[in-house]
């Protein structure tokens, strides 16, 4: 069987307890007992933290007050929908949607060159409804280098980046390897259903290109919608490394950085989770600084997260990747709330401080409310009728 050029599932971190519990207990001197009462205590909790969680984020070293700040991936679908109208969500989980907003309302995005799909048209970029037609366009049309992505995709699954064509017509992908393109073609029909789009290769910024080599590395702004107006929460870059194409954490070897909000400073990189997570002060592949740098286009970027979070008030909670270009900062996808490990890694502290509580809580109240008057205009057409 042919190896799989592009990756078609997220690989969730392999944490095994029974060896985390033996570092815990060597390392931090915690009894195995007190590591059991621990663990069942937040998995029943409202924070749901599993026992994986419980060694991801070395809950283990912090006392009780830090680790009941940890909000664990089973309480995240319930706290999305307190802060989520259902009739946005389309609006993040479909790329060429989302596209087609931000660019309706003049926000900087990537520009679109194509969408494989049976019949999901896009502007003025080149719509291959068939192995045949996209063949066409990769070989004839194609301003490369390309950089291609599923539709609905998530985590980064099935990106690919084509630097450009040999003299005999096969595709160099970004890390030399060379295949057909009937091979390739073969690879992303995997996501031809649901549909998979190629869009222009965007530059970084020349800081970014220092730090992290010819690749994109994207800031994740989390975005509470209030009353008075959206607000960055956290911010978070997420670095790529290694030989990572895309800068997700999940992937070996890349990094996490907290950012502060105010000035673009890096105040703390890791890489690795639980008793593997190293403290980092450099980029592990160029040597450039880390902790202390302030990222450029800083302002920038905030401002256009800011503007494009204010757009959409059916997503009270919003996570924002905006890339830092070498013609500014580009936004290149919207999250609902995104993961919350992302923000707790980065920062090494748990979500659920008190001006986060008092947030979700309004937003509850808000849906509860909503709710509520749903009900009675049911119950007032029943009675009408």
């Amino acid at each position: 069987m042919t190896e799989s050029i592009i990756e078609k599932t997220f690989k969730d971190p392999d944490v095994n307890i029974i060896d985390n519990m033996r570092i815990a207990y060597k390392e931090s001197n915690v009894s195995i007992s007190k590591q059991f009462l621990d663990i069942i205590k937040l998995q029943f909790s409202f924070n749901k933290i599993s026992p994986a969680e419980y060694f991801y984020y070395q809950l283990y070293k912090l006392p009780d007050a830090e680790k009941n700040k940890f909000l664990g991936k089973m309480s995240q679908d319930k706290l999305f929908l307190y802060c989520t109208s259902l009739h946005w969500l389309f609006l993040a989980h479909d790329k060429l949607v989302f596209y087609a907003a931000m660019k309706g309302l003049g926000f900087p995005i990537p520009n679109t060159q194509a969408v494989f799909h049976q019949n999901r048209a896009f502007g003025t970029a080149e719509l291959c409804t068939d192995a045949a037609s996209l063949k066409t366009f990769l070989l004839e049309k194609a301003q490369y280098p390309l950089f291609g992505k599923p539709i609905s995709g998530m985590w980064s699954v099935g990106v690919s980046k084509i630097d450009g064509l040999t003299p005999e017509k096969q595709i160099r992908l970004h890390d030399g390897q060379i295949i057909s393109c009937d091979k390739f073609i073969e690879e992303i029909s995997h996501f031809y259903d649901s549909g998979y789009l190629f869009q222009d290769t965007l530059k970084p910024h020349s800081q970014v290109a220092k730090i992290c080599g010819d690749r994109i590395a994207t800031i994740r702004f989390i975005v509470a919608l209030k009353n008075n107006g959206p607000e960055i929460l956290h911010s978070i870059w997420k670095i790529p490394a290694g030989g990572n194409l895309a800068d997700n954490f999940w992937r070996e070897g890349n990094l996490l950085a907290s950012i502060n909000t105010e000035d673009g400073k890096i105040e703390r990189a890791v890489r690795g989770f639980g008793s593997d997570q190293d403290l980092l002060e450099q980029h592990p592949d160029t040597g450039a600084r880390l902790t202390g740098e302030k990222l450029s286009l800083w302002s920038e970027a905030k401002s256009l997260c800011l503007e494009a979070a204010a757009t959409i008030p059916g997503l009270k909670l919003q996570a924002w990747d905006i890339a830092l270009c070498s013609e500014g900062a580009a936004l290149l996808e919207l999250n609902v709330g995104g993961d919350f490990n992302l923000p707790q890694i980065a920062n090494g502290k748990g979500l659920w401080d008190s001006e986060f509580k008092s947030f979700v809580e309004d937003c509850k109240n808000d849906t509860e409310s909503g709710w509520n008057r749903r009900r009675k205009r049911k119950a007032g057409n029943l009675i009408t009728r």
